[in-house]
């Protein structure tokens, strides 16, 4: 039987660990070279009904808040932000 590695070191901040992720990716390009500026955008996020393995506290909302500031930064308007909840 395989079984999953238990969970890594709790991430402190999750908005500025999303913020970093968006701007400085492990590969390919960041979120600002991807997305033009006043672009359209869909944000596909889990169902807040799916509990998350091992978590604590349920870091989605703060994670999403931080992309969505994030675009807001980078000349994505809100109205211009779509949610798909999938």
């Amino acid at each position: 039987m395989l079984r999953a590695p238990p969970p890594g070191k709790a991430l402190a901040e999750v908005g500025a660990a999303v913020r970093d992720a968006l701007r400085f990716p492990l590969s390919g390009q960041s979120l600002e070279t991807l997305v033009p500026r006043g672009g359209r955008v869909t944000i596909v996020v889990e169902p807040p009904g799916l509990p998350i393995p091992s978590a604590p506290r349920d870091p989605r909302q703060i994670a999403l808040a931080a992309t969505v500031a994030e675009l807001e930064r980078i000349g994505v308007p809100l109205e211009r932000q779509t949610l798909l909840v999938a």
